[in-house]
This record gives structure tokens, sequence and C-alpha cells, in this order.
């Protein structure tokens, strides 16, 4: 990555999205909590199977044929969606306890376990659609398309060191939760979410690109050498990434808007 200077700015945190700063001390005091009564369990722990619920809810949830499942099933995955939060606070917990530096792996494995719930939601969800509402079936297919592009931008900002602000509408929690309700309701509701989602993705992508341009009212600060050196194996992890909900989005649309 080019080096991009913007003077004027401090090192600020790369992770300060107000809800954020609202949970934190929940999920800090659950970690301590886990980690004194469960000491054996890891944050790696907490966010393969996390992950691997949430998905296999959201499925079920997007292959019931009535609403009370439907809902049951998007509501266990929202309640599986909050370790995202949880194994943070576990990892840091325990490095502090510790000495221990955060493990640059499991931050990967978050990052993964986070683009895979989204993308899950979007595409489960175009998947149905595609029986039924050709425009739900196109707002997911465009939202699984677009989901991991707010953070490989950010990672991108943050290899330039820059770091960006995490919009509150367009959070991954908000995407997320954009995905879920999708599910849960009807083919309407669907293409309000799928579109929100795209819309957003798109939108702070865009805001998070422009933010490594100089003067841009788009970065907030500087990120420190540290940060800005994960970022760049991050920016190609989630390259990767992108690659495969592009992938999944073109098998979708290419197989799943027919009629059945």
């Amino acid at each position: 990555m080019t080096e991009t200077l913007q003077p004027g700015y401090t090192v600020v945190s790369p992770q300060n999205s107000s809800l954020r700063l609202v949970t934190a001390n929940i999920f800090n005091d659950t970690a301590v909590a886990i980690d004194r009564h469960a000491p054996w369990i890891t944050p790696d722990m907490i966010t393969l199977g996390t992950t691997a619920m949430h998905v296999e809810c959201l499925r079920r949830a997007a292959s019931a044929e009535s609403v009370r499942p439907r809902l049951a099933w998007t509501a266990a995955a929202g309640l599986c969606s909050l370790g995202d939060a949880l194994d943070g606070a576990l990892a840091r917990h325990k490095s502090a306890k510790t000495g221990v530096p955060l493990s640059e792996h499991g931050g990967n494995v978050d990052l993964a376990g986070d683009r895979a719930q989204e993308i899950a939601g979007f595409l489960f969800t175009a998947v149905r659609a595609g029986k039924h509402s050709k425009t739900a079936f196109l707002a997911n297919v465009g939202a699984t398309l677009t989901a991991p592009l707010p953070s490989l931008a950010r990672a991108r900002a943050e290899a330039h060191g820059v770091a960006v602000e995490e919009f509150a509408l367009g959070s991954r929690a908000v995407r997320a939760g954009a995905a879920m309700v999708g599910i849960a309701g009807g083919n309407r509701l669907a293409a309000v979410t799928g579109t929100y989602a795209a819309v957003t993705n798109s939108l702070t992508a865009a805001k998070r690109y422009k933010a490594t341009g100089q003067g841009s009212p788009h970065a907030i600060g500087l990120v420190d050498g540290e940060v800005r050196s994960k970022a760049e194996r991050r920016y190609r992890l989630t390259k990767k990434i992108a690659w495969g909900a592009g992938a999944l989005a073109l098998g979708v649309a290419l197989s799943g808007g027919r009629k059945k």
C-alpha cells in the first residue's frame, strides 16, 4: 500500500462506533464471567460455534413454510449473532489477564465469521425469493454481492494509515439485522431490506475508499503502525471473501431466479 499523509489528524481507534461503546460493558462483564467459570473456552470457539449456529438458523428460517417457525429460527439466529461481540471481549480480557498480545489469527477468524453471517442471510433470502419475487430476489443478490465491501474499504483505508468512521446506519450490526428482518418477513419486506443493505453497503464502501484522499472529510484520524500492518493482511483476506461472495451471488443469479 502506498502511504497517504493526512496532516492535522491524530491517532484514533479504528473501532469507534457508538453502538460498541454502549454495549461494551455488558459484553466485557460477560467475558469476565465466562473466563472465571469456564476458562477453557476460547474466543475462536465462540466465533466458530456461534457462526455455524447462526448460519444454520438462517437456513432453517429461510426454508420454513409458515410464519411462526420462520420467526423462531430468526430470533435464534439473532441470539447467536451476539457471539460477534462476545468473542472479541473475551479475547481482550484474556490478553489483558495473561499479557499475551491479541492473536491476529483470531481477528481473521472473527472477520470471516462476520462476513459469513451477513452473506448467508442475504443469500438464503435471495434463494427463497427467487421462487416468488424477482424484486426481492435481485435486491438480496445485490446485498450478497456488496456485503464484504464496507470491511474491504475499511481495511484498505487503515492499510493507508487512515481511520474511518463506523457509520451507524451502515454498521455490521445494522446490516446483519436487515438480513434477519428480510428472512423473517415476506418478500415485500425482503425487497426493502435487501435494497437497503445493498445501497448502504455501497455508500459506506464508497465513503471509506474516498477517505484515503488528501484532506478527505471521510477520514477521522490516523491509525498506528501495528494496526496498519495488520490491515494490509486483512485487506488481502477480505478481497478473497469478496470474490467468494461475488461467485455465490453470480451462481444464485444464474440459477436461483427461475420459478419452481
